[in-house]
This record gives structure tokens, sequence and C-alpha cells, in this order.
């Protein structure tokens, strides 16, 4: 499974009707390509929502045609995918004890910030492949992509869109880093950061990330640079002097906002990026 443009490829029948049943994607998923077998006849064609019935037919006639499927990433099939990532990371916080109490804070709409961050479609495939690759790495990348967010959710900050990217940040930070190899030296070592946050954050761009959230992944710091500094902090940082009441109201009218919105709107994550932006695979 792999991005390409605007379409899922996948090079073997069976992985293809695994993303099918766990998506539940009846009458949503569709080929960007006819299906062909050896003589040329069309198997599939395409744009033709797909019936479960045709998988146990492919798995039949196996070697009788090339077993490469191009998936359309259409609007039904992006929604289905970011559904399905949300509803992940926030049975996390639900399932890990430390989270559920972290995010008990009254006022936030947590799960609106986090269905809104997987509407980008690149952002979405990319996160469900590496899912599926590398599942113990995407639980990592989880587990720092809500830590980052319950921060920034305590600083109770008005700035527009702070959460979603926040959440962005924290999921694409190490998105250059597939195995986690680069991200265990750069958490010493300044070189090994600086190479890691540029990989990061050219991805992160390229899959449609806003140029907020590629700052904040440049803007990383080694531990080793953090840690030095400790000794000479003198105070704790200063109160944005906002009131968690004004906070409280300004939020409901963002998280309203931000639910009324469907597809990929003005204000969804993908939209604040260049229209231009060229989109690499994982």
């Amino acid at each position: 499974m792999k991005l390409s443009g605007d379409a899922i490829i996948f090079d073997d029948v069976l992985s293809l009707e695994t993303f099918y049943t766990q998506l539940d994607l009846q009458g949503v998923l569709r080929l960007s390509e006819d299906l062909k077998d050896n003589s040329g006849k069309i198997l599939i064609k395409a744009d033709v929502p797909l019936k479960p019935g045709v998988f146990e037919k492919l798995r039949e006639i196996r070697g009788s045609y090339q077993e490469k499927f191009s998936v359309r990433i259409t609007s039904e099939l992006n929604r289905s995918i970011s559904a399905f990532l949300a509803n992940h990371a926030i049975h996390a916080i639900d399932e890990w004890s430390f989270f559920k109490r972290l995010y008990a804070i009254e006022g936030h709409r947590y799960q609106s910030y986090i269905r809104n961050a997987f509407r980008n479609r690149r952002i979405a495939v990319t996160c469900f492949i590496l899912m599926h690759r590398s599942p113990a790495r995407y639980t990592a990348l989880i587990s720092q992509t809500l830590l980052t967010l319950a921060i920034v959710m305590y600083r109770f900050l008005q700035i527009r869109h702070v959460h979603i990217n926040a959440f962005l940040a924290g999921l694409l930070m190490e998105i250059g880093d597939v195995d986690g190899s680069l991200s265990r030296d750069a958490a010493q070592e300044a070189d090994a950061l600086n190479h890691l946050k540029r990989k990061s954050a050219d991805l992160a761009s390229s899959l449609g990330a806003s140029k907020t959230v590629a700052d904040t992944i440049l803007a990383q710091e080694a531990f080793t640079e953090l840690a030095s500094e400790l000794p000479e902090a003198s105070s704790v940082a200063p109160s944005s002097g906002v009131s968690i009441a004004d906070f409280l109201i300004s939020e409901g009218q963002e998280a309203s906002e931000e639910s009324a919105e469907g597809g990929e709107g003005a204000s969804s994550p993908e939209s604040e990026a260049a229209a231009s932006a060229d989109c690499r695979g994982p």
C-alpha cells in the first residue's frame, strides 16, 4: 500500500480486501483504472463501486491478472479514512489512563480538534499507511501527538486553529523517520535533530500541512540544549492574561465553527497549505 498522487496503490488483492473490510467501504471504494486480465479483458471498470463478492472472485482467479490496484481517493473515501484515524486517536485517550486524566479539561472539545486535523486527505492516507506498515511506530507518534495537543490545551491560547496545528505538529514532527532510528539520535544530538526536522518539515509541507506546522517542526530543540537552560530558569513563563471564562467563550465559538465545517472546507488544515504543494509518498 502506497500513496501516489490522488490514488492509493495496492500490490495484492488480499491487502485491498483487508482495507475494504476494515473501513467498511461498500459503495465507497472505486478503482481509478480498469482492472484487466492477462488477455486485456476488463474485469472491473474504473469508478464503479466495488461489492464484497468481487474479492472472492478475484481470489479464485489469481494469476490471470496483474495484482496492482489503483484506488481513487474520493471525498467519501477520505472521510472514511479520516474517521477511522480520529476514532483510533480518541480511543487511545480513553484506553490510556494517563491521557484520560490529562484530557479532563473543562471547555475543550478535543474530539473536534482531532477530527478536523485528520481531514487533510494526504496526511490521513499517509498516517493510515504508516499505521499498517509500522503499528508500533504509529502508536509512538500518536502518544507524542496527544501529549503535544494536551500541553497546548492547558495554555488556553486564543489563537485560531492552534489546537489543530498543535496536533498536526506533534503527529508530523518525526514523520521523516519512519523506523524511529533517527529520532533516537535526535534526542541528544543537534545535527541529527536538524536533519530529522528538515526532512519532516519538508514532508509535512508536501502533504499539505500549513506553514505554521512546518515552522513548528523546524523550531524543535535538542534535549541537551533544553536541559542546559534549566539551571538558569528564574521564573515560570508569564500568563497570557486571558481569563479562563473568556477563553471558554471563544473556544465554544471556534469549536462550533469547526463542527459545522465539512469535507475540505476553507478552514480545514489542508486549505491553509499552498494549493500547489506536491504530494510525496511516505
